[in-house]
This record gives C-alpha cells, structure tokens and sequence, in this order.
C-alpha cells in the first residue's frame, strides 16, 4: 500500500508565449506520445480556425505552436491523442489595439511544498490524493484568488518549486494548484534561484518563454508586447546581464520598446527591507532602467508585499509580490524608503487603460493592500521616454 513507487510529473495543458497571432500550447506527460492540436475563436469570434497541428514525434514534453490567430481574441483548443481529447482550455490572444484594456497579475514564491512531499524518497502511498486534498498548501488559495481576476496573463516572478531536483514537485507546487488560473489564461515565467537549484534545470525544459532571436542566451531572458503594454524579462541571477552581449540586449531592447508602458521582471529586486541589497541590482541595472523610463519593476524573492517610494519623480516604481505561498518573511517594516508594504499572502494585479496605469496589491479574498497608478494623461512626459513611445502616448492622449 505505502511504497508505489516515485510519481512521474503529469500536467494538464498550458498555455505560453502568446502574441497577437500566436500561441503555443503545452503539456507533461507521464510517457512519451503523440499529440495534436485543435484551436477554435470561442464565441462569436468571426474566424476560420487555424489548421490543426500535429507533432513530428512522440514525446512526454509537448509544445505545440499554432499561428495565424487573430489579436485580442479567446480560442478555446483541445490536445488529442488519435480522436481522444487528454486536455482542454482557453486563451486570449494580446490586442494590437493601444486603446483595449490590459490585465495582468503577478506573484513569485509560491513553491510551498505539504509536509508529506519528501515522502517521494521512499515510494509514494496511495494516500497521496487524499493528503493533496486534505492538506492544501498557502498557494492552493492563491490561485484561486488570481482565477477570480480572470486576467489576460499570469507572470510568475520566479520559485515555482523549491524541490528543483524532482519532476513532480512541478506538479504539487504548481501546475495542480494553479490549475484553475492555467486552464484560461496565458503564463509567462521566471526561473528563481530555488527553480535552478538544479542541472540541468527541468524550469527549461517544462517551461517555453518566448525566445527572441536577437537575445543573447536561453529564454531565461525575454520579452513581449500585450496591446499598449511591454514586458521585459531577465534572469538576474546569472550576473552575466551586467556586460557583453546579454547587457547589450537588455539595453536594445529597453531602447527600442515602442509601447507606451514599460515594465521590467526580475526575480531578485532591486532595493529589499528584508536582506542585504545586491550592488549589481541597485548601482547598475536601477540607473539603467531609469535612464530607459521603465514605468514599474516586478520582482519576488522577499516573501511579502512591498511598494518602494520612487527617489526621483520619474523613476520607476518598485514592486515586491514575492507573497505566493512559501513561508512569509519579517522585514523592516519602518523603512522610510517604503510606500506601502503587509506581510500577507496576495499577488498584485496590473491594469493598463490608455494613458493610466493601475496597480492592485491583493490578499486574502481580494482585500486591497495597496493602490497605485501611474498617470500620462496630461502634462510633459519624462525626457528620458523615448520617440516611439512618445507619440504612442501622445496619440493615447488625442484618442487616436
């Protein structure tokens, strides 16, 4: 009855690296098969579908990539083995359009793994779905209080798992609890210093970021437009960002970033209340995003919630959600650098509407921790945004 052996790591589908026309759907399996892809606009979305997509060959790491999809639009899509269906969901597609509205939500930390789980050392017991059931970590109400924003992306800002080492702990720590939240929308991930504990990390094989032929390594490193809305991504845990080719590619694409709102993911951030400050983080790439008008940084790492006051009015605004399920840390609470902060669990979530940018910080239930926007609507814009943007924001602002 006890001993059955270690759990082989087996998700549902999920969904990545979607753009206005693209998508790419995956899943884990136990064993290696082959699968297909059905992808249909939900509602009265007025569109052909796409051309079902069929895998070259069997394998239990599935990423299939469908294309010409429309901008701003729900697809449902089916996974088929043969004419059996072994997964379903939906996704939105991002808006080409500056004027729709964007929705996003954003935590990190939330690798909690139940008491029992290091039981995996010496066979699973057939317990186990009855200890899930009855032992729910933190991060099991987490996301279904991200589910109910019904958001059109989730960004987790990095240690999903804090097992690196065993497959299904990818399972127990995420893809089950966030299972509500990944059956309708699309996920975007950062890899943390817990998910790379590891080598090789299994963070790059069950995970498929967006990867930018310009960029100067893995997908580690990336970034993507959602309507009026950039983000950028980097792995600031491998400090190879600070010069050479991986510095040039930050800076590039900071530079060229046309959207009207510029927002910057990074696990480690870039002040903290809790531990020692990285130098790297606060002398090199906090002036860099300055001098590039970045609106707003999310990062995790510090288990709480944290808004950091902006040292100079133009400055980007630091954000710390790092509240998504693993134990909570005691931090300086009296610093006077903070403008808001609470050790709780809660993730934020991020609104884009024309020329406002708002920020929620969320708890339990969806209590409001903190509010914040950041506002274009009217006045001069930094001197350090750039051309494209500028007339992006200025057409915003015309109601073009």
């Amino acid at each position: 009855m006890w001993i059955a052996g270690p759990a082989p790591l087996e998700t549902d589908g999920y969904v990545q690296s979607v753009t206005a026309t693209a998508a790419v759907v995956c899943k884990v399996d136990a064993s290696a098969r082959q699968l297909s892809l059905r992808v249909e606009p939900s509602g009265a979305a007025a569109a052909a579908p796409p051309a079902p997509v069929v895998e070259a060959a069997a394998t239990a790491l599935h990423a299939l990539r469908v294309e010409g999809l429309r901008p701003g639009n729900v697809y449902r899509y089916a996974l088929r083995e043969g004419d059996r269906v072994v997964a379903r969901g939906e996704f939105r597609t991002a808006p080409a359009d500056d004027r729709k509205t964007v929705r996003f939500v954003a935590v990190g930390d939330s690798g909690n793994m139940p008491w029992w789980f290091n039981m995996h050392r010496i066979g699973w017991s057939r317990l186990r779905p009855l200890l899930t059931y009855t032992h729910r970590t933190q991060q099991w109400a987490v996301a279904r209080w991200i589910a109910a924003e019904r958001p059109d992306f989730f960004l987790h800002l990095g240690d999903i798992v804090y097992w690196p080492d065993v497959w299904d702990a990818h399972g127990e720590a995420f893809f089950r609890p966030f299972a509500p939240v990944l059956q309708r929308t699309a996920l975007f991930t950062l890899a943390g210093n817990h998910d790379l504990r590891s080598s090789p990390a299994p963070f790059d094989r069950i995970f498929h970021n967006p990867i930018d032929a310009t960029a100067a390594r893995s997908s580690r490193d990336y970034t993507f437009a959602w309507g009026a809305l950039r983000v950028v991504a980097l792995d600031v845990l491998d400090e190879s960002w600070q010069q050479g080719p991986r510095r040039a590619w930050l800076e590039k694409t900071l530079a060229e970033a046309s959207e009207p709102w510029l927002v910057v993911a990074c696990h480690v951030p870039c002040f903290s209340v809790y531990r020692d400050e990285q130098a790297p983080l606060r002398d090199t790439l906090w002036p860099l995003l300055r001098a590039h008008a970045v609106d707003l940084v999310l990062s995790g790492d510090d288990h709480h919630y944290a808004r950091f006051r902006r040292p100079q009015p133009d400055d980007p605004v630091q954000c710390i959600a790092g509240g998504g399920g693993k134990s909570l840390y005691t931090f300086r609470a009296d610093d006077p650098r903070l403008a808001a902060s609470a050790r709780t669990y809660g993730f934020v979530s991020v609104e884009v509407r024309g020329t406002v940018l708002r920020v929620l910080a969320l708890g339990a239930g969806g209590a409001e921790l903190d509010r914040f926007e950041i506002d274009r609507s009217r006045g001069d814009l930094p001197a350090s945004i750039h051309a494209g943007r500028r007339a992006r924001i200025l057409a915003l602002r015309k109601g073009e």
